[in-house]
């Protein structure tokens, strides 16, 4: 299997277990935060994790296609998305950018140099790679906090 190919079948994966998930997550817990004794944790809510996870992904996915590195802020804010439905609308967004993204880029591209803002170099596949990895440690953390909660049964995902 093609390495973009791949790639673009493990982000879909991910977007799809988030999406499979949230209309069974009742309201009251979609934000809810565990309390913690400590102070120095993130400590974050699944619906805060769950759109953070749109806003990495579109920030990589619209750099790489119009050079455009801003990051999703406003419109990824609590305020903005209250709701499942409205997240679950947003994440749909996100892949409609991972579709354009992923049919205009190939195997040959996966080693083209990239100058990010901050400024740092890396390659097309290193930050597709790291994007992912990102992404799926930020589902662990939400699917995490979900079963903390206790309300929602969040099987393995294979």
């Amino acid at each position: 299997m093609a390495i973009v190919s791949s790639l673009e079948t493990e982000y879909k994966k991910l977007l799809t277990s988030i999406r499979t998930l949230l209309p069974n997550i009742p309201a009251e817990s979609l934000y809810w935060k565990p309390e913690l004794a400590f102070h120095d944790f993130d400590n974050r809510s699944a619906g805060e994790l769950f759109t953070e996870i749109g806003g990495t992904i579109e920030y990589v996915g619209n750099g790489i296609l119009s050079n455009f590195w801003d990051h999703a802020a406003e419109w990824t804010m609590r305020e903005s998305l209250p709701d499942a439905a409205a997240i679950d609308e947003y994440l749909q967004e996100v892949s409609v950018i991972l579709e354009t993204l992923f049919s205009v880029i190939s195997d040959s591209d996966i080693e083209k140099v990239l100058y990010l803002p901050n400024p740092k170099k890396t390659t097309l596949g290193a930050l597709l790679v790291e994007t992912l990895t990102e992404a799926a440690h930020l589902r662990g953390q939400a699917f995490a906090c979900l079963r903390v909660r206790g309300e929602v049964r969040v099987r393995a995902l294979r």
